[in-house]
């Protein structure tokens, strides 16, 4: 129960982060509704290592998925919520959030 707030929490906090990017699907979460971490999708123009970089910059850990992706392009971002209590994930969200908003964009 705990994680599907968190999941919940997250959820929303992205959708508050960069609502234009799924409004336009240049942002989906394509992993299942359990577990402990949204995977999100990103076109293949986007540079998912550059946008961890600058997550990571800016205190938040996120994974690109081309680090997992040896034969097919594959771009997007694994972001764990197991350790974070629900009411940390909106500033922890909000953080790289202008960093996204920029990469789908297409500006950074």
């Amino acid at each position: 129960r705990e994680y599907a707030l968190r999941r919940e929490a997250m959820l929303r906090a992205l959708a508050d982060a960069v609502p234009a990017a799924f409004a336009a699907g240049r942002l989906s979460v394509v992993s299942g509704a359990r577990g402990v971490h949204l995977t999100l999708s990103l076109p293949d123009e986007v540079d998912d290592r550059a946008v961890a970089r600058a997550a990571i910059a800016r205190g938040v850990t996120a994974i690109p998925l081309s680090v997992y992706a040896m034969r097919v392009s594959w771009r997007g971002l694994v972001l764990s919520f197991a350790a974070t209590p629900v009411a940390r994930i909106a500033p922890l969200v909000a953080a790289p959030a202008p960093v996204l908003r920029n990469a789908l964009r297409g500006t950074a």
